[in-house]
């Protein structure tokens, strides 16, 4: 039987602190990552223990060694793009989604947008729930096709379904729809979704948004469709409402 470990972590160095980021006791992986962060101040600290943090996100077989030194790395401020992109390939779904996680807190770049994007195809039903949590306000041209897919597979799941919509910032619930009547044969589960999608554009009340709705439902040759979709429109008006509209 090793040897138990001292009890006593305050006088490990950096390097030591890092490894024991990767213990199997629970309390001594979240110990050596908070001595860590709290002492980065100290000049050269955090160099010392990111490469040995690096490491074992990269090489462990635990998911929960991988997932604490991803976050000693973030605390330390030393977790970079390269890494994430690689653990966004994990083997372990948690691991993952902890990866999307990391990604969310850094979509003001543009690079982390892409490398993401593969997991809408994810077979593991938490991350693709996660990837949707993590383009909440970031929606884009280039993040409407992977939406637009877990809302073709998913669509029916109501947390999906939630985490889809709420994706959608101002003015983006139009673009959803337009994206999913350009296939209405191939709506699959995202059926589910043209209601509450077409509420939520009923209920912003913008001429322009809802005129160019109306133009996209009534081009659609499916009249269950059509009365699908106004029905969402006019589920968001309480009562009688004048609306200008286009020409």
């Amino acid at each position: 039987t090793p040897p138990t470990p001292s009890f006593d972590m305050s006088r490990l160095t950096a390097e030591k602190l890092a490894a024991e980021a990767g213990s199997p006791l629970f309390w001594r992986r979240q110990t050596a990552r908070r001595m860590l962060i709290e002492r980065s101040h100290n000049p050269g600290w955090a160099d010392l223990a990111s490469p040995i943090l690096v490491q074992l996100a990269r090489e462990s077989t635990e998911p929960a060694a991988v997932i604490n030194a991803l976050h000693t790395l973030d605390g330390l401020m030393k977790l970079d793009f390269d890494l994430i992109v690689e653990i966004l390939k994990h083997a372990d779904a948690g691991v993952r989604r902890q990866a999307l996680t990391f990604v969310e807190q850094r979509m003001a770049d543009a690079r982390y947008r892409k490398p993401c994007l593969p997991l809408a195809d994810d077979p593991e039903p938490i991350v693709r729930l996660q990837l949707a949590l993590t383009l909440v306000n970031n929606f884009d041209d280039q993040m409407q096709p992977a939406l637009a897919r877990l809302a073709r597979q998913e669509g029916e799941d109501p947390w999906m379904r939630t985490a889809i919509l709420s994706s959608l910032g101002e003015g983006k619930n139009g673009q959803m729809l337009s994206e999913l009547l350009s296939q209405p044969a191939d709506l699959g589960q995202a059926h589910g979704m043209l209601e509450p999608l077409c509420a939520a554009i009923g209920a912003r009340r913008d001429k322009r948004e809802i005129d160019v709705a109306l133009v996209q439902i009534a081009a659609v040759g499916d009249a269950a469709l059509q009365a699908l979709c106004l029905r969402g429109i006019r589920s968001s008006f309480g009562s009688s409402v004048a609306v200008p509209l286009g020409d």
